[in-house]
């Protein structure tokens, strides 16, 4: 604010956002390079501005706003104070071409985008799960035939010891996990006061303790696991020989901070986990498909942070659970409205192509296990046998698939994998699937709102150029 000019250039890893710390306070202007020989300058008036790293949410940007966060929330304005801001953009340079993001500026339907597979795996594929449907009703008999075609590492079950109905959510996901033939992810919330009842939970879990995948240490009410949350379930539950690891149920926003204080518990976990979602700040088509870049930006700054320790991200979802930051009480929905964690793009090619994004960063940075959705309902991969709640707000086939079940089925029987280099980054994702080393299947998927061309070369049958609608997603299959 007094004048002085600063170089600097945007962090590599991910900055915490802690109130005060920022590198980049009390700006009066910026000015940067969008693309080469094309200049923007922005100045800010009326206010003392700031800039925060969005990629804590997966954001894939960095936000300037005012009045800086480390002043007294809320802030008192007091009637007939007159306040008076603006934002003034000037862009420098010969033209504005490049300007455009990849999705605005996506090859034209004649330009054809070639994408070469790999002809060996370069990684393998993490962990993957569903979390148990939240609508609470068991799985029939044709859901569970479809969850075993996809076969999962794990089912996610959320047990809270606050809740008086524990022991039934934990016994039915145990059921659950038996039938589709796959094990438990526990995330286990202790309450946030009072004495946990551990000789219940351990009674209860000792006959299923081989189906026990991990166990999430968490508490309600804690941004991230505390030492003294994960010493407490390590007294109780290390009998059960289950990795038991902390983390944050919340945004990696939280886990960074926490990380940032020295407040979370990271010396005696055995892994750590934070939630993914890319609707905390935006909702529209090309601002969740940018957030793909950004998950595995949080994969590696949390690498560096947390040693050699495995990295789980559970979950993953299209729309934010809950709000961690929230200020009041939330209030009661309206009549008619879907509830502020369902999206109905959840039964769309969108998602779906979404989603093999998300599982190709997320398996090129390297991370151990990931969890996602759920298995049936709004928030899974498939409908309910009695079908939608709200089919005019949701409008799904009762006990139809979705387009992300294809997802699934597709990544099926594989533990390798490999992403596909492509002519142009951004507008196609392309993830070969290995067994055993050898080639399975192809999964392409077009990222973007607009119609692609794409000619795949590699190990693989065909060669004819693949037209993908928007959001389309394709499957090839063998080896050459």
């Amino acid at each position: 604010m007094d004048g002085t000019e600063v170089e600097c250039r945007f962090p590599d890893l991910i900055e915490p956002q802690i109130f005060g710390r920022s590198s980049f306070q009390e700006l009066r202007s910026v000015a940067h390079e969008v693309a080469p020989g094309i200049g923007a300058h922005v100045g800010f008036e009326g206010d003392t501005f700031e800039m925060e790293d969005q990629r804590n949410w997966t954001d894939a940007s960095f936000k300037t706003y005012c009045t800086p966060l480390a002043r007294p929330f809320p802030v008192e304005v007091k009637s007939g104070t007159t306040i008076r801001q603006s934002v003034t953009l000037r862009l420098t340079g010969d033209s504005f071409r490049g300007c455009e993001s990849w999705l605005d500026a996506a090859p034209k339907l004649a330009e054809v985008l070639i994408l070469t597979i790999p002809d060996r795996p370069t990684g393998g594929l993490p962990q993957l799960g569903l979390g148990v449907a939240s609508h609470g009703e068991p799985l029939t008999k044709i859901t569970i035939e479809r969850l075993r075609q996809l076969q999962l590492s794990h089912l996610r079950v959320d047990v809270r010891l606050a809740a008086p109905d524990w022991t039934t959510t934990l016994a039915q996901a145990a059921v659950e996990a038996r039938q589709i033939g796959t094990r438990l992810e526990l995330a286990l919330h202790l309450p946030r006061h009072g004495e946990a009842d551990f000789s219940a939970l351990t009674d209860a879990l000792e006959p299923m303790a081989l189906l026990l995948a991990r166990i999430l240490a968490l508490r309600e009410g804690e941004a991230a696991t505390t030492s003294g949350t994960l010493a407490e379930v390590r007294k109780h539950l290390n009998c059960l020989r289950s990795p038991i690891g902390g983390g944050s149920d919340s945004n990696f926003c939280e886990l960074n901070h926490e990380l940032a204080l020295d407040r979370f518990a990271l010396g005696d976990s055995d892994f750590v986990f934070w939630s993914i979602n890319p609707q905390v700040h935006a909702c529209d088509h090309r601002s969740i498909m940018e957030t793909l870049e950004a998950q595995a930006a949080t994969v590696r700054s949390a690498r560096t942070l947390t040693s050699d320790r495995p990295l789980v991200v559970s979950p993953v979802t299209l729309k934010q659970r809950f709000n961690p930051v929230a200020t009041g009480v939330q209030t009661s929905r309206a009549s008619g409205v879907l509830p502020p964690h369902t999206d109905p793009r959840q039964l769309s090619r969108f998602a779906a192509a979404w989603t093999l994004g998300s599982i190709a960063a997320l398996a090129s940075a390297g991370i151990a296990s990931t969890t996602f959705y759920e298995t049936t309902g709004a928030r899974g991969v498939m409908e309910r046998t009695a079908g939608s709640s709200m089919p005019d707000k949701f409008p799904s086939l009762a006990g139809g698939v979705f387009p992300l079940f294809q997802v699934f089925a597709g990544l099926a029987g594989c533990q390798q994998f490999a992403v596909a280099h492509s002519t142009a980054t951004g507008p196609v994702t392309a993830l070969a699937l290995f067994d055993a080393g050898k080639m399975k299947r192809v999964l392409v998927a077009n990222l973007s709102g607009q119609s692609q061309v794409v000619r795949v070369t590699g190990p693989i049958s065909g060669g004819a150029p693949i037209e993908l609608q928007p959001y389309d997603m394709v499957q090839l299959e063998g080896a050459a």
